[in-house]
Protein backbone atom coordinates (compact mmCIF):
# COMPACT_ATOMS: atom_id res chain seq x y z
CA UNK A 1 0.00 0.00 0.00
CA UNK A 2 1.74 3.45 -1.27
CA UNK A 3 0.88 6.42 1.90
CA UNK A 4 1.58 9.98 0.58
CA UNK A 5 4.86 11.18 2.22
CA UNK A 6 4.04 15.18 2.92
CA UNK A 7 7.67 15.47 3.84
CA UNK A 8 8.72 14.23 0.11
CA UNK A 9 6.58 16.97 -1.86
CA UNK A 10 7.21 20.55 -3.17
CA UNK A 11 5.50 23.33 -1.49
CA UNK A 12 3.46 26.08 -4.16
CA UNK A 13 5.79 28.25 -2.04
CA UNK A 14 9.04 26.71 -2.74
CA UNK A 15 8.18 26.53 -6.46
CA UNK A 16 7.63 29.87 -6.76
CA UNK A 17 10.62 30.64 -5.31
CA UNK A 18 12.44 28.26 -7.63
CA UNK A 19 10.61 29.79 -10.69
CA UNK A 20 11.13 33.99 -9.17
CA UNK A 21 14.64 33.01 -8.90
CA UNK A 22 14.78 31.56 -12.74
CA UNK A 23 13.32 34.48 -13.56
CA UNK A 24 15.82 36.81 -11.99
CA UNK A 25 18.68 34.95 -13.37
CA UNK A 26 16.87 35.27 -17.07
CA UNK A 27 16.69 39.13 -16.56
CA UNK A 28 19.93 39.26 -15.84
CA UNK A 29 21.35 37.11 -18.90
CA UNK A 30 19.12 38.57 -21.47
CA UNK A 31 20.88 41.79 -21.81
CA UNK A 32 24.60 40.05 -21.87
CA UNK A 33 23.67 37.67 -24.36
CA UNK A 34 21.99 40.00 -27.06
CA UNK A 35 24.56 42.33 -26.42
CA UNK A 36 27.41 39.66 -27.21
CA UNK A 37 25.15 38.69 -30.33
CA UNK A 38 25.08 42.42 -31.44
CA UNK A 39 28.82 42.39 -30.93
CA UNK A 40 29.24 39.28 -32.70
CA UNK A 41 26.84 40.85 -35.72
CA UNK A 42 29.38 43.87 -35.89
CA UNK A 43 31.82 42.11 -36.20
CA UNK A 44 30.32 39.95 -39.55
CA UNK A 45 29.90 43.19 -40.68
CA UNK A 46 33.72 44.36 -40.82
CA UNK A 47 35.06 40.76 -41.44
CA UNK A 48 32.44 40.86 -44.95
CA UNK A 49 33.71 44.29 -45.76
CA UNK A 50 37.30 43.36 -45.51
CA UNK A 51 36.76 40.51 -47.47
CA UNK A 52 34.60 42.52 -50.10
CA UNK A 53 37.18 45.34 -50.42
CA UNK A 54 40.38 42.85 -50.56
CA UNK A 55 38.25 40.68 -53.23
CA UNK A 56 38.03 44.09 -55.51
CA UNK A 57 42.16 45.17 -54.23
CA UNK A 58 43.35 41.58 -55.14
CA UNK A 59 40.95 41.82 -58.56
CA UNK A 60 43.83 45.12 -59.95
CA UNK A 61 40.65 46.84 -60.78
CA UNK A 62 40.52 50.62 -60.35
CA UNK A 63 37.47 51.85 -59.64
CA UNK A 64 35.41 54.86 -58.63
CA UNK A 65 35.62 55.26 -54.28
CA UNK A 66 31.94 56.50 -54.62
CA UNK A 67 30.75 53.42 -56.30
CA UNK A 68 27.85 51.40 -54.26
CA UNK A 69 27.84 47.57 -53.23
CA UNK A 70 24.82 46.76 -55.70
CA UNK A 71 26.67 48.34 -58.79
CA UNK A 72 29.86 46.45 -57.59
CA UNK A 73 27.77 43.69 -58.21
CA UNK A 74 25.84 44.73 -61.23
CA UNK A 75 28.81 45.78 -62.93
CA UNK A 76 30.56 41.99 -62.22
CA UNK A 77 33.13 42.47 -59.38
CA UNK A 78 32.21 40.07 -57.41
CA UNK A 79 31.09 37.98 -59.96
CA UNK A 80 34.00 35.38 -58.45
CA UNK A 81 33.81 36.31 -54.78
CA UNK A 82 32.25 33.15 -53.33
CA UNK A 83 32.06 35.04 -49.88
CA UNK A 84 29.26 36.25 -48.36
CA UNK A 85 27.99 40.42 -47.86
CA UNK A 86 24.49 40.01 -47.00
CA UNK A 87 25.45 42.12 -43.59
CA UNK A 88 26.13 45.01 -45.97
CA UNK A 89 23.26 47.68 -47.07
CA UNK A 90 23.32 47.94 -51.21
CA UNK A 91 23.39 51.16 -51.03
CA UNK A 92 26.57 51.47 -49.12
CA UNK A 93 29.63 53.29 -50.88
CA UNK A 94 32.97 51.17 -51.78
CA UNK A 95 35.24 54.27 -49.85
CA UNK A 96 32.97 53.73 -46.67
CA UNK A 97 33.61 49.71 -46.98
CA UNK A 98 37.63 51.11 -47.00
CA UNK A 99 37.00 52.89 -43.71
CA UNK A 100 35.32 50.32 -42.18
CA UNK A 101 38.16 47.84 -42.96
CA UNK A 102 40.96 50.72 -41.87
CA UNK A 103 39.43 51.75 -38.68
CA UNK A 104 40.54 50.00 -35.29
CA UNK A 105 37.68 51.11 -33.75
CA UNK A 106 34.76 49.94 -36.72
CA UNK A 107 32.63 48.12 -34.18
CA UNK A 108 32.06 50.63 -32.05
CA UNK A 109 31.33 52.81 -34.79
CA UNK A 110 28.71 51.04 -36.16
CA UNK A 111 25.24 50.80 -35.96
CA UNK A 112 22.98 47.73 -36.64
CA UNK A 113 19.13 47.21 -36.58
CA UNK A 114 17.93 43.59 -37.59
CA UNK A 115 21.91 43.21 -38.52
CA UNK A 116 22.55 44.98 -40.57
CA UNK A 117 24.45 48.50 -41.20
CA UNK A 118 21.90 51.48 -40.56
CA UNK A 119 24.85 53.83 -39.43
CA UNK A 120 28.61 54.44 -39.78
CA UNK A 121 29.77 57.08 -38.17
CA UNK A 122 33.87 56.87 -39.10
CA UNK A 123 35.60 58.63 -41.63
CA UNK A 124 33.20 58.13 -44.72
CA UNK A 125 30.03 58.03 -42.72
CA UNK A 126 27.24 56.45 -44.28
CA UNK A 127 23.38 56.62 -42.89
CA UNK A 128 20.60 54.22 -44.55
CA UNK A 129 18.56 56.15 -46.40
Amino acid sequence: MNKYNKNRAFTIIELMAVIAIIAILAAVLVPTISGYINRTKKTNIVVQSRNVVYHILSSGEVINMDIELKELINNGFLQDYEGRHDLLQEDITYKSLKSIVADQEAINKIKIENGKIIEWTGENPYKKK
